[in-house]
Parts: structure tokens; sequence; C-alpha cells
């Protein structure tokens, strides 16, 4: 099976997974973005979409789409997945595209907003070949599951940092208990309760 994975962004945790997971699998990928609002002192050779032309990026997915048998796409909300999903909806040979989303279900306050996020996810995720790879724990599954996705297309993959970078040979523990987060300062991320 050929398998081909758009990375939004080359930021260091992209760059780990691809180094040690992807590069040692033999599964080809690329980058929507050329940079990352998380720093990253690595740099990639492999292509970054958002220096190409209108033209170029859409004949690459077409390009793609028809050579990988599994199309992994960061999010679904981007034109890699939707010209994915579209070329696959009118395919007579159909391909499986998996989102990979590390983004906690979220309903909107907002009416309107709420109704086209329902009826966009759900068209998307009750497509049979549409897998859901939730990055993070268990609860990322929810996403899908709310929006229609049958529980055997739903994965878990958790997300992948080298830790071998940040241990250090000097230790010094403190006498007073000190953690680090690492993350947004958003609801769904649960600082509140990790203060607490």
């Amino acid at each position: 099976m050929k398998v081909f994975c758009y990375f939004v962004e080359p930021a260091s945790y992209t760059l780990d997974l691809a180094k040690n997971i992807y590069d040692k699998k033999g599964i080809d990928y690329c980058f929507i973005k050329s940079n990352s609002l998380v720093e990253s002192r690595s740099k990639t050779t492999k292509d970054l979409l958002e220096k190409k032309s209108l033209i170029s990026k859409i004949v690459y997915v077409i390009n793609v789409f028809k050579n990988y048998d599994l199309i992994i796409v960061n999010g679904y909300n981007n034109y890699p997945f939707i010209l994915s999903f579209v070329l696959n909806v009118f395919s007579i040979n159909k391909r499986y595209i998996a989102t990979e989303s590390d983004t906690q279900l979220t309903i909107p306050n907002k009416m309107i907003r709420r109704f086209i996020k329902w009826v966009y996810l759900s068209i998307i995720f009750k497509n049979s070949y549409v897998l859901g790879f939730a990055g993070g724990t268990f609860s990322h599954k929810d996403l899908f599951r709310y929006y229609g996705m049958k529980e055997e297309r739903i994965f878990l993959m958790p997300l992948m940092v080298n830790n071998a970078r940040f241990y250090s040979k000097n230790r010094f523990f403190p006498d007073t208990f000190t953690f680090l987060y690492v993350g947004r300062l958003i609801k769904s991320k649960g600082v509140e309760q990790l203060i607490k």
C-alpha cells in the first residue's frame, strides 16, 4: 500500500514524526505551509506547497491522488483534503483519505457556524472512504464520532516528539516541585484543571 501525508507545517513535532516514523517506513509527505507558528531549528527538504503556483498545487494534489492508496491529511479544512475528497467522490478507483486531527470536540456557540460545521463534517465523516486519525488521547475520537463517523473507521494516532532532544546528562532536582506546560492557552487544553 502506498501512503502519502500532507503535513500542515514543518514544526518541530511534525519534523520529529516525519524523521522517526515516516522516513523509516518509506511514507512520502510534503508540507502545505513553508513555515510554522511553532519555531523549529530543523529544516526540511520536502516539497513546500505554499511556494508553488495555484495550478502547480492543484496538479500536485491530483498526482498524489492518482499515485497513492492512502492519503493522510493533517486537518479537514485545507485545500489538499477538500480537493482529494472531491476527486474521490467522482473517481471510479476510490482511495482512503485519512484526516489526522488532534482537535477536541468543540461545538460553535453561534447557530449558523454550528449548522455549517455540522453539515460539512457530517458529509465528510459519514463517507466510507474517510478515516479518522485521532491525535492525542481517546477523547479526541469524540470529534469524529459526534459528526457521524463509524467507530471502525476511527483510529488513535498519537502525536510524536523525540524526547531524546530534551534529556540532560546533568540533572538537577529542586526541592520545590515544578512543572512545565507546553501548549496553547485555550479552554480545551485543560490548563485550569492542571493549575488546580
